[in-house]
């Protein structure tokens, strides 16, 4: 977004990868998603193109391999991307001398020819060409690493689904408490976006937090936890939290027992998201999803498609992941989608989805009666607990956050809000009788009777789902689209 408002003469390719496009363009744009050496790094320099990538950490071998300031340069911010981007414009010889270099470079040492046969001199014979012997040794994690073995499973579960949200987060805050053992934050250290916060006095292991690149992402905070912020994760063994004697704020935990196993890890939850595929015909839509998701098909599916021309703006309230908005993308594909949703987990995969439906927009808060911050326990569950962790989540009172984000007027209204429907509806009451379609997931039959009481006056019930009389969807058309449409209400048209 940010080159594209330069008004550069920029070329988007995310599937395609044409050599020819690398080697003709004066700089080839690449961004990591998880601080891994992709290999667009090498295909850039392969096909003879300047290579302009993100600086990553230490442990990546990009200074290694690539040596940054030879065979290609490297932003380690947005603003520092769009000055490397003006200077080589301004400089193309110096671009067209690093790209001839790597490329001399690749085809001397790193072509497929030399490749597969120093694979075979290594297989076969145990030896390595001296550009590609590596020592573990040599990474300054490897001796806290090796001796923490024991852990590894522990590791891996807090490492993977920080991962994980590492690769959607542009920026990820963790916390890790002082009783936990050094060699976490050396793995956590190998995220490069990562913003780790310590306690005053958390120990450094094997030096690891002056390596380059990495003191200016660590961060230590004093003080009362009340005095924090919120953190996207925290790490603590069960005896730092009691110890800080007060919630700890985050949206994920990680909390260890005494022999560093795993008590409470809410984020693995991340980790069972599977792929599904939707297809409207000549839209189709790959959407991640958890298998415990409930969704309404029958009701979704069956959108009063006579409408779908007039629709223009879509409100999802409580989107969850966005199977909602997937269908309202499927039967409105000129329609702006306006997701808000406030959980944590839900929101992890919203924002995936979102970008493949297009015109979608994500607000990480939930809409209420009212304006409120509202907590949630993480750990413990006992709730007289004044210590632990707590998600704190933030609402805001609908008709107000509608109006200043101009999303006036609605033609598709959703809501699931697990029990807030009617206190939402009643905030949005000057705007319903306006509203072409609205859909409410409910939770009670008293909440049901109510909606209906509710909008019975602008709208006709048109179908639903109920599920054991508790719970379920109803969708509702505004009675005057029924004249609009030349549609019969009840045999008279």
């Amino acid at each position: 977004m940010s080159l594209k408002k330069l008004g550069l003469p920029l070329l988007i390719e995310t599937r395609v990868h044409n050599p020819l496009i690398f080697g003709s363009s004066l700089i080839s744009f690449n961004c990591s998603l998880n601080g891994d050496l992709n290999l667009r790094n090498l295909e850039v320099i392969s096909a003879g193109g300047f290579l302009l990538t993100d600086q990553l950490s230490f442990a990546s071998g990009l200074d290694e391999l690539l040596a940054p300031g030879t065979y290609c340069d490297t932003y380690n911010s947005e603003a520092e991307l769009l000055e490397k981007v003006r200077y080589y414009l301004d400089h193309p010889q110096e671009a067209i001398q690093i790209a001839r270099r790597a490329y001399h470079t690749f085809d001397q040492h790193w072509h497929p020819r030399h490749r597969i046969q120093n694979l075979l001199d290594w297989v076969f014979g145990g030896e390595l060409p001296e550009p590609f012997r590596y020592s573990p040794r040599s990474d300054v994690r490897y001796f806290v690493s090796t001796a923490s073995s024991a852990w590894i499973d522990t590791r891996l579960g807090i490492y993977e689904p920080i991962q994980e949200l590492h690769r959607v987060q542009e920026r990820l805050r963790v916390f890790v408490g002082r009783g936990c053992p050094g060699v976490i934050a050396a793995d956590l250290l190998d995220l490069p976006r990562l913003e780790l916060y310590v306690e005053e006095g958390f120990g450094d292991p094997c030096a690891l937090l002056q390596q380059k690149g990495v003191p200016e992402r660590v961060h230590e905070v004093r003080g009362e936890p009340a005095s924090w912020p919120s953190f996207d994760a925290v790490v603590c063994t069960a005896e730092d939290l009691q110890r800080l004697g007060r919630p700890v704020r985050a949206n994920f935990a990680f909390v260890l027992a005494e022999d560093h196993q795993l008590l409470l890890a809410n984020a693995s939850k991340l980790m069972e998201a599977v792929l599904t595929g939707f297809d409207f015909g000549k839209l189709r839509f790959s959407v991640r999803l958890y298998p415990d998701t409930v969704f309404y098909e029958r009701t979704y599916l069956n959108f009063p498609v006579f409408l779908s021309s007039q629709v223009q703006t879509v409100i999802d309230i409580g989107a969850g992941v966005g199977l909602g908005s997937v269908c309202f993308r499927g039967f409105c594909p000129e329609a702006a989608i306006h997701c808000f949703e406030v959980d944590p987990l839900a929101l992890h995969l919203l924002q995936q989805n979102a970008l493949g439906l297009g015109n979608c927009f994500v607000h990480p808060v939930g809409l209420a009666g009212q304006d409120s911050c509202r907590t949630r326990r993480l750990w413990p569950e006992d709730p007289q607990a004044e210590w632990g962790v707590e998600q704190v989540l933030p609402f805001r009172e609908a008709r107000a956050a509608l109006k200043e984000l101009g999303l006036e007027p609605i033609d598709v209204l959703r809501m699931a809000t697990g029990g807030e429907e009617v206190k939402v509806l009643t905030s949005l009451q000057e705007q319903l009788k306006d509203i072409k379609v609205i859909y409410v997931e409910f939770t009670s039959e008293q909440d049901r009777k109510q909606i209906d009481q509710m909008l019975d006056p602008t709208h006709l019930l048109w179908q639903g789902e109920i599920v054991a009389g508790q719970r379920g969807v109803l969708c509702y058309l505004s009675r005057a689209c029924f004249v609009d449409n030349n549609l019969s209400i009840g045999g008279e048209t």
